[in-house]
């Protein structure tokens, strides 16, 4: 009989989002979007797709770049960037 389960969360995916909400409360964001997960993997720099992603940029100049568009007023203001509102 064929597992129909979901997938399981490993702990490295539990160690990424929770490394994600940090960034994000360090940021003083009241949201955790792509943007902290996505520090939150580059800041893990042992994980496959971060060594994958370092052969092609440079890492450090990456996150700091996302840092300084997070802190930005057009990061806040745009609608490019602002995190959708929650349903209600």
């Amino acid at each position: 009989m064929a597992d129909t389960s979901e997938p399981v969360p490993t702990p490295r995916y539990r160690q990424l989002v929770t490394a994600a909400s940090k960034i994000a409360a360090e940021a003083g964001h009241k949201h955790v979007g792509a943007e902290h997960l996505f520090l939150a993997i580059i800041g893990d720099r042992v994980a496959v797709p971060t060594q994958v992603l370092a052969r092609r940029v440079d890492l450090d100049q990456t996150e700091a770049d996302l840092r300084t568009l997070m802190a930005s007023d057009e990061f806040h203001t745009s609608s490019r960037f602002v995190a959708p509102k929650e349903q209600e």
